[in-house]
């Protein structure tokens, strides 16, 4: 008799067994869980990592065409400017559009025949002057458009609504 109790006392009863599984499945939720907020925290990391490279190269871009214009037109997703923008400093009008494209929103910088994709998922660009600002078209000088301010401010959010650049910006011909 005292062998057969041995034999029960060493095994599992099936409570205990249904138990153990049930504490083994509720460790394995956690641990998927924290793996998965691991594996998202990681991919939100790397993409602010580019995203911030990639603003800034945008925002160094911006900040040229803005300093080296001398007129400004802006339209429903579109800014203008008309200066020594383009390539070598040359005369020319560049063109920032926000367009759709697919199921994205993009950012496009054109000047004269040349066009590219400056910012995929693009939510809003947006030009602000600082101080007083004429609403009046320029002369030749400015492209036939609005002559800059002293001071303004560009920025451009992405579709989440996220500010990626800031820029206030001097502009040196005043």
């Amino acid at each position: 008799m005292s062998g057969s109790r041995r034999a029960t006392a060493e095994g599992m009863t099936l409570i205990e067994l249904t138990v153990a599984l049930v504490l083994a499945s509720m460790l394995m939720v956690v641990l998927l869980r924290v793996t998965n907020l691991v594996v998202s925290e990681t991919v939100q990391v790397r993409r602010n990592s580019f995203d911030r490279l990639a603003a800034e190269r945008l925002a160094d871009q911006l900040r040229f065409d803005f300093e080296n214009a001398r007129g400004v037109g802006l339209q429903t997703n579109t800014i203008i400017l008309d200066g020594f923008v383009g390539p070598n400093h040359v005369a020319s009008r560049v063109y920032y559009e926000v367009q759709s494209r697919g199921a994205f929103r993009v950012l496009v910088r054109s000047v004269e025949d040349e066009s590219r994709v400056c910012w995929v998922g693009c939510g809003d660009l947006q030009f602000e002057p600082l101080g007083e600002f004429s609403v009046e078209t320029g002369d030749a000088a400015t492209g036939g458009l609005m002559p800059l301010p002293d001071r303004f401010r560009v920025q451009l959010a992405d579709s989440s609504g996220r500010l990626m650049i800031r820029e206030v910006i001097r502009h040196h011909a005043n």
